[in-house]
């Protein structure tokens, strides 16, 4: 056997070395697609997907991601605006439902209400609306060890 996994070739052969294994190509990962509401822009409907929504014109509608969305200091959003985490730095007049995070920048202001398990607001930031944190879905755990950051044992130790 040759190096790098091919055969050897018999001196004075002049048949070229064979691989035992073809090298297949990787496809790609997917990519979560982006999609950006450039400034001057105006979009009147809805936005539904996975990826991330960069809002720095107008979106008069709703979105609703399994992703993020971004309303920018120069965006408008005018609508219910559903996804995993939300930043806004923009004017944002509706519902929010982050199901993860939300980031309400200095230059943000928001008119409506808002959902999340996590919320930051900087400082300047406007807030006009009810606020519900929910907590975050905890990973189901073995109903024989309910409290699993507990340890027993060899790795207990009662230290005084």
């Amino acid at each position: 056997m040759g190096i790098f996994g091919g055969t050897s070739k018999p001196s004075g052969s002049t048949e070229p070395l064979v691989r035992e294994e073809e090298e297949r190509p990787v496809p790609p990962k997917p990519q979560n697609s982006s999609t950006i509401i450039a400034k001057g822009m105006t979009i009147k409907g809805t936005l539904r997907g996975e990826g991330m929504v960069q809002v720095e014109g107008t979106v008069e509608g709703e979105i609703s991601l399994k992703g993020s969305a971004s309303i920018m200091g120069s965006g408008v959003m005018k609508g219910p605006v559903t996804a995993d985490a939300i930043r806004v730095a923009g004017r944002m007049e509706g519902p929010l439902d982050a199901r993860e995070h939300l980031h309400l920048s200095a230059s943000g202001d928001i008119e409506g209400d808002v959902k999340t398990p996590s919320l930051i607001v900087d400082d300047g930031g406007r807030l006009n609306g009810r606020t519900t944190v929910v907590r975050k879905k905890k990973p189901q755990t073995d109903p024989d060890r309910p409290f699993p950051e507990l340890q027993f044992g060899s790795k207990y130790r009662d230290e005084e």
